[in-house]
């Protein structure tokens, strides 16, 4: 009742006025250009925010990096090397891996039972005994059934080093998915099929990996309407996620149970893992705090500054129009990559451009001011002059050069026939200003013309023959009759 008397879009209460300025003022602002947020200086600097500065060669070589430092860190801390990164393909075909899914199901992880275990985890678990890492013990209970029991410690310490996996696994896969995404819709990620919709996770084994499905739309709730992204990962990545959600975490949350969380919680824990590819130590991660693991990711890049995901995006944004360069190929399908890039990123090619990632000197769009630059250069060809420096000056070198002043600069000479047009044409001089009238007595000869510049310049002598006049010619008879 109150939204009916007050809000109406064509009434005149107080609440329906600001309403209907709200509504002006977001159209203005939503059309209203960003100003400059990140510029490059050359091919492989980028400046972020004004003072972050960013070698991309750098940056992709840090993030490769990155990549082999968490192989390691999963093969040696998380796995005691008891199955190596070869095997596991080997074992477990994670290159080949079907995406038939069943309600509570999901190509990474398994939520049809109570415990969450699997085939996969079973066989880790078993490995784990047989090792005696995390210091695995099975005792008898009074009933006759059995139960694990670890080593509190390391445990622990297992723990940390899964959440410490993760804090890498998560940044890099941000990254590496394609043009940024949004982390809240990246915290929303589920790993199986639930009352929402099918999972998350898609495979293609056509690329031998798999990656991000996202339907998130943050004008959900007033559209109706989803977006439909697939992100692919690298194969690396790809296979390390596996790791940690198919064969770590059924047995990660049997230790945080027994250990760490308390019963009252464990509920929650279980919901938590089960319903979010990004969780550890217990809980689900918020956009907030993958934020600050972006953060802490750049970092530890030694550049001397970190970047939340709101920078970060801008630079992902920037990259993918620099290196990728879709829209100035101008063919229907590059145009098309860029719009499917942008769509990536979570808006249209309109509002990328007058919002994320704009250089300086760009007023309007990139893409708009390439095609006026375009237009304006065709248009000057219709009149054949050249609109760069570089053409100006090669045309200009090439009409002063000698030899070809000589011969018309076409190799025609100037009695050649047509040629000759062409010829008189370019030799034709720049018309001077009209020169003042000759007193009587003074010379007509034009080698004694001058005519009235600025003290500073030389005077410019006419390299053109002028007919005397007849007045001129009166005078200089009266003289000759003075003279005789």
């Amino acid at each position: 009742m109150f939204c009916q008397e007050n809000l109406g879009e064509l009434t005149m209460n107080p609440f329906s006025t600001i309403r209907s300025w709200l509504h002006h003022f977001s159209v203005a602002a939503k059309k209203m250009p960003r100003p400059h947020t990140v510029w490059w200086e050359g091919d492989d600097t980028i400046v972020v925010s004004g003072t972050k500065r960013l070698e991309f060669s750098k940056w992709t070589e840090y993030v490769r990096r990155r990549m082999d430092e968490l192989d390691d860190h999963i093969e040696e801390e998380i796995l005691f090397n008891l199955f190596t990164l070869n095997e596991i393909e080997e074992l477990f075909g994670v290159s080949k891996l079907s995406s038939d899914e069943e309600m509570g199901e999901g190509i990474l992880f398994d939520a049809r039972n109570p415990t969450f275990d699997n085939p996969q985890s079973v066989k880790f678990m078993g490995r784990l005994f047989m090792s005696g890492s995390l210091g695995v013990s099975v005792q008898t209970k009074p009933d006759g059934k059995h139960k694990f029991h670890f080593n509190k410690k390391k445990v622990q310490e297992w723990i940390l080093a899964i959440h410490k996996a993760w804090a890498i696994l998560q940044p890099l896969c941000h990254i590496l998915q394609g043009p940024g995404g949004r982390l809240t819709e990246e915290c929303a990620y589920s790993p199986i099929r639930n009352e929402s919709g099918s999972s998350n996770i898609f495979v293609k084994p056509q690329f031998q990996t798999g990656g991000f499905y996202s339907r998130y739309h943050k004008n959900l709730r007033t559209t109706g309407s989803f977006k439909h992204i697939e992100r692919i990962l690298p194969y690396p990545l790809w296979r390390n996620l596996y790791i940690l959600s198919r064969l770590v975490r059924p047995i990660e949350l049997m230790v945080l149970f027994e250990y760490i969380v308390p019963f009252d919680k464990q509920q929650s824990t279980a919901d938590a893992y089960r319903n979010h590819v990004f969780a550890s130590c217990g809980t689900a991660w918020t956009p907030d705090f993958a934020s600050e693991m972006l953060f802490q990711f750049v970092q530890e890049a030694g550049f001397g500054y970190g970047m939340k995901v709101r920078e970060l995006r801008h630079l992902t944004i920037a990259i993918q129009r620099r290196k990728l360069d879709y829209q100035k190929r101008g063919n229907p399908e590059d145009i098309a990559l860029a719009v499917a890039a942008e769509e990536m990123c979570g808006h249209s090619l309109d509002v990328g451009e007058y919002h994320y990632a704009r250089e300086k000197g760009t007023i309007g769009t990139a893409s708009q001011e390439d095609l006026f630059m375009r237009i304006g250069h065709d248009w000057h060809k219709l009149f054949q002059v050249s609109t760069s420096y570089r053409n100006t000056a090669l045309r200009l070198k090439k009409t002063r050069d000698p030899e070809q002043e000589a011969t018309g600069g076409d190799g025609v000479g100037a009695g050649a026939g047509a040629g000759g047009e062409k010829v008189a044409e370019k030799r034709r001089k720049v018309r001077l200003p009209p020169q003042k009238k000759l007193k009587a007595g003074t010379s007509s000869s034009s080698s004694n013309t001058q005519v009235d510049h600025d003290d500073e310049h030389e005077p410019r002598r006419s390299g053109r023959k002028r007919k005397a006049s007849e007045k001129m010619l009166e005078a200089a008879g009266d003289n000759d009759k003075d003279d005789a």
